[in-house]
């Protein structure tokens, strides 16, 4: 629900013009849909940490701050050691020697900092620190990884000098030498031998322990519940342990469609007579494209593009702020799906590069070279499927899923339990093929689930669909003409996208081709199509989706632009 921003200086501030500051940061940054909270700005030392739009199960003492949800800890929290708790949150600590940052195992709330001569700053928001620096450097590494991958790519911010916190790291400034030290946790997958049942109790251990832990009033919780497994996991979990209340979202058709999300979830609240299940209905807001772009923006600084689930105008995540709701996601890392090649295993967590796409081998962006860096290259003997699973909690969960949870945090405060250390230490220690398909968590799910199907479709539109739709296609194309898209990307690219950009026609013939497109590659068997894969040529970027992107880009930069020109 917060955004923290904490400044230790070096040397003495004028904590009054900070106080001022802070609150008109606090505007600034809210989206137009919330009311304006007013900031907890606490002082002490040379260090000023301020929680703009606070909410009531936030941990702060003094200048220190945690959000998200701890689960168990040896010492507390707010102490500086060696000591890391489990959970999903984000630390911001310090005392008179030290400051220091604090990220969970999969980094599902991500912390930005910069160091200067004269201060350091930490922040949940990449604007706060631009604020405060009173200036904007555009990252041209990051834009190269919005237009391929739809997020901002490995460690990077939209800012030049701003920089990540990986996940499972401790971060220290020594405030006498004024020097940083950064710890990272290893991210090791060793496959214990031991048999089948083995494996499966130990993960079926590691998710008891891990619930056993939740301590949370249940009137001010609710658990997203979707068709599929994750959430059914959790609902399983808590329902033995307290009543819970569950939310579903989606479009209005979709809870009559019965292989969607939101009727087998309705399934499931039917059987466990869930006192309270609520159906909210995400169809695209009336207030037009553009403005649902600014808010979206607004909440999640357009670290990543997946706008689908956000068409309604955040009215939904509105509502659960009002209503001072807090909510349970299946954010998790049990495995991802079954890849064939390297680019398979990339593509799978979002780290596609420009250069695989075929239809843009002749574009020239004049951006740097997208390289991986080495933490995420595939290590001398590491299986693919290794690799695939290494790569989505260093770099999905801390930049897709972790972006996600940014657009939603200004809103509601979220925890995630199946991404506790204790289960995410139990799957690195999973072989492959217990891995691959979430294939052993499947099977614990199964066995104590009733007999409900799992869905086979979302409840939300595509975005694809979305940014195909005529006035959609001409917002995104009037940005991309004007002289601030010149400025910030090549003609080349703005051509291309112009010259290539597609409209849906609407009628009912697509719709039917996409239909029988799909009929047709279930029934072609699958040891055939991984035949056709491998010597197929490189995919085809969608071009409306690189507008999308493209259009992204320009939007964060004029944002940010802004928020570095305090005379503004």
């Amino acid at each position: 629900m917060a955004r923290i921003i904490s400044v230790c200086f070096r040397r003495a501030c004028d904590e009054h013009e900070l106080r001022g500051t802070i609150h008109r940061l606090n505007a600034r940054l809210s989206p137009d849909n919330l009311d304006i909270v007013t900031p907890i700005v606490n002082c002490s030392d040379g260090i000023v940490t301020a929680v703009l739009n606070p909410s009531p199960s936030m941990l702060i003492e003094g200048t220190s701050v945690c959000i998200g949800n701890i689960l168990s800890q040896a010492k507390p929290w707010q102490q500086l050691s060696e000591s890391v708790p489990d959970g999903s949150y984000a630390i911001f600590r310090n005392d008179a020697a030290s400051v220091e940052l604090l990220t969970d195992i999969v980094g599902s709330r991500t912390v930005w900092y910069v160091k200067t001569d004269e201060f350091f700053i930490a922040s949940t928001s990449q604007r706060a620190i631009v604020y405060f620096l009173n200036g904007f450097q555009p990252n041209r590494n990051a834009f190269a990884w919005m237009l391929s991958a739809g997020t901002l790519g490995p460690g990077n911010s939209w800012d030049d000098r701003i920089r990540q916190l990986e996940p499972d790291a401790r971060l220290r400034l020594d405030r006498r030498s004024w020097t940083l030290k950064s710890v990272r946790g290893d991210v090791r997958f060793e496959p214990l031998k031991m048999p089948r049942h083995e494996h499966l109790g130990r993960i079926a251990s590691a998710i008891e322990q891990t619930f056993d832990s939740i301590k949370i009033d249940s009137s001010r919780w609710t658990l997203a519940l979707s068709g599929g497994y994750d959430s059914r996991a959790i609902l399983l979990m808590l329902e033995k342990r307290q009543p819970m209340s569950c939310l579903t979202w989606g479009l209005a058709s979709s809870a009559l469609d019965v292989k969607s999300d939101a009727h087998v979830a309705s399934m499931l609240a039917e059987h466990f007579r869930l006192e309270e299940h609520a159906y909210m209905e995400t169809d695209a807001s009336a207030e037009g494209f553009e403005k649902i772009i600014t808010r979206y923006l607004s909440a999640g600084e357009g670290r990543v593009d997946h706008l689908s689930g956000y068409m309604d105008g955040l009215r939904l995540w509105k509502r659960l702020h009002e209503r001072g709701m807090s909510v349970i996601r299946g954010d998790e890392a049990f495995g991802k799906y079954r890849v064939d090649n390297e680019f398979e295993a990339r593509d799978c967590i979002a780290l596609r590069l420009l250069s695989d796409c075929r239809n843009l081998q002749g574009v020239d962006f004049e951006l740097p070279e997208q390289q991986l860096p080495d933490y995420l290259e595939r290590l001398d003997g590491e299986s693919l499927d290794t690799w695939r699973d290494r790569m989505n909690q260093m770099y999905e969960l801390p930049t897709v899923w972790a972006a996600l949870n940014d657009v939603k945090c200004v809103y509601v405060e979220l925890m995630n339990p199946l991404i506790s250390r204790t289960i995410v230490d139990v799957v690195r220690g999973l072989p492959d093929a217990l891995r691959t398909e979430k294939t052993l968590f499947k099977e614990f799910v199964r066995a104590i689930s009733p007999p409900i199907p799992f869905a086979e479709r979302s409840a939300i539109k595509p975005s694809n669909d979305i940014l195909r739709e005529r006035a959609n296609v001409e917002t995104l194309l009037d940005s991309l003409k004007s002289a601030e898209a010149r400025r910030l990307l090549s003609r080349p690219l703005l051509q291309y996208i112009c010259d290539h950009i597609q409209v849906a026609d609407g009628g009912r013939k697509s719709l039917v081709a996409r239909k029988s497109a799909s009929t047709l590659k279930r029934l072609v068997p699958n040891i055939v199509r991984r035949g056709i894969k491998q010597v197929s040529q490189k995919p085809m970027a969608d071009v409306n989706v690189l507008a999308f992107r493209a259009y992204l880009i320009c939007r964060m930069c004029r944002m940010l632009a802004e928020d570095g020109n305090r005379s503004n």
